[in-house]
């Protein structure tokens, strides 16, 4: 919820705070590691894997869209005039 990519370190730290016992992180590691929402990204610039979730993929790829969907349009622009009178009133 907090960071988009995160490493093995990172899982840890998040396993270990919702833990209880060794054991219960191993076996909660093993959980999120062969998940199917988990998805490896390769490495960092530091050599560490990287990964990130399936539903932050989709998440991007629709803000990707959006933004291109946006950028696309040209129905809301700004006419030189009320770009003008806008920057007039502001220096007033």
């Amino acid at each position: 919820r907090q960071q988009s990519t995160f490493t093995d370190h990172d899982l840890a730290r998040f396993v270990h705070r919702h833990t209880d016992d060794a054991e219960q992180f191993g076996e909660a590691m093993s959980a999120v590691r062969t998940s199917p929402e988990l998805v490896a990204l390769g490495q960092d610039g530091r050599g560490r894997d990287r990964y990130t979730t399936r539903e932050m993929l989709a998440t991007e790829a629709r803000l990707e869209r959006t933004a291109g969907d946006l950028a696309d349009r040209r129905g809301h622009g700004v006419s030189p005039a009320a770009r003008m009178n806008a920057l007039a009133a502001g220096e007033r």
